[in-house]
């Protein structure tokens, strides 16, 4: 089967996005990605992938529309065109539009896949241009694509309250980690506490994510110090956005929070190195549809505290993995972290070994290909004539 994937910026600094994407061709037999790039932000090549880079224009309508001329996207719709599947990550962007187009004129069935997007918060701003452009071509997207897919039940719950008329299933993201032994994370914690200055036995709870507002990092810094724990460390793993590390350093030195290491990106295998060496993980986030680093921070052994706006945490909760704060504000925070930092080292890896074993049982690779070839077939055979038969349906236990 011959499936193309379209989206934006795909590119390792783009984050969980680009991991979705990437885990969704690799699923599906490894077809061709059709990304819309910024003439201003060139295409980070992503090693083993088909990938047509498609500049949008120069100003208002490429940086917040990502408009492309029609010169530039001849070869890319000839590609497409020649597709049986095409899927859509992402929405609100004219890649979407005009790869959709082509799908209908060469009745080619098609997903979309939201990535948060679909979220009530994402109307808290620039609601007007959104509300428009769901009026205009969106609701008929969203109502005419074969399956419209998101990775948690809770995602695809909020939007069904707002869009009722799709076809809407849950596939959750696969994650795949590496070497976890107990020699690996021996060798792992001893390097990065090392490095940060952090002894073997004061604990450490860690962040992994972009320093970006919704994100919350500078809350996240106000109630670690708030637990007032002279004997745990943060470490702050992620590249810069709206906030940026130093940013946050100088927040801590001003508030005199002590114990707050500012790490920057990391990537990869390091990037696991980080979780094999704290002792916990921490997201305040205000929306997270997903939350691939919550995965991966489960994935090796850690017990985590997450904020309401994580979505995986509604199906984490009935595991006992961890603290889920039932209220946005402060309070919740402090009193998670202080519950963590208080909590016996047996207490924490029974939270995580919990964890771990979700992750394996229903986020790997192997149930996340099933799922989608099941969902693939089932919309090529659709799409020749064979009818859908329920609109807002989940799908999380296809495969």
């Amino acid at each position: 089967m011959r499936v193309t994937q379209v989206c934006l910026d795909y590119a390792p600094s783009s984050g969980g996005t680009t991991t979705s994407i990437t885990n969704f061709n690799q699923a599906l037999g490894g077809g061709n990605i059709v990304t819309f790039v910024s003439q201003a932000s060139p295409l980070e090549m992503m090693e083993g992938d088909r990938i047509l880079a498609v500049p949008t224009v120069s100003g208002f309508l490429g940086k917040k529309y990502a408009l492309a001329f029609p010169g530039a996207l001849k070869t890319a719709g000839n590609l497409i065109s020649e597709s049986d599947l095409i899927v859509c990550h992402m929405l609100y962007r004219h890649h979407v539009q005009w790869a959709i187009k082509i799908a209908r004129r060469k009745k080619i069935p098609y997903w979309v896949v939201p990535h948060g997007i679909l979220d009530p918060f994402v109307s808290t701003y620039r609601s007007g241009r959104k509300w428009l452009w769901m009026q205009l071509v969106g609701k008929s997207i969203l109502r005419r694509a074969a399956y419209v897919i998101f990775a948690t039940e809770t995602e695809r719950q909020k939007a069904l309250s707002r869009f009722p008329e799709m076809n809407a299933v849950v596939v959750h993201w696969p994650v795949a980690v590496g070497d976890t032994s107990p020699a690996k994370r021996a060798e792992a914690r001893s390097l990065v506490r090392e490095l940060h200055g952090i002894s073997g036995t004061d604990r450490v709870l860690l962040y992994v994510g972009r320093l970006h507002e919704s994100k919350r990092p500078l809350e996240t810094i106000r109630a670690f110090g708030q637990a007032g724990r002279p004997d745990l460390h943060l470490l702050m793993v992620g590249p810069d956005e709206t906030i940026t590390g130093e940013g946050c350093a100088r927040y801590a030195r001003e508030h005199e929070i002590a114990n707050v290491h500012m790490v920057g990106p990391v990537y990869g295998n390091e990037k696991f190195s980080y979780y094999m060496a704290a002792d916990g993980y921490v997201s305040l986030s205000a929306k997270e549809n997903f939350g691939y680093t919550v995965a991966e921070a489960l994935a090796c052994g850690l017990p985590v505290i997450l904020s309401p706006g994580n979505d995986l945490s509604e199906e984490l909760k009935p595991e006992r993995c961890g603290w889920f704060l039932d209220e946005e504000g402060a309070t919740a925070a402090v009193a998670g972290i202080k519950e963590f930092a208080g909590a016996s080292l047996s207490d924490l890896k029974e939270m995580g070994g919990r964890g771990r074993r979700w992750v394996q049982q229903q986020l790997s690779p192997g149930r996340f290909k099933e799922q989608l070839e099941s969902l693939a077939t089932a919309a090529v055979t659709e799409n020749r004539g064979i009818p859908r038969k329920t609109v807002g349906r989940t799908r999380d236990q296809a495969g």
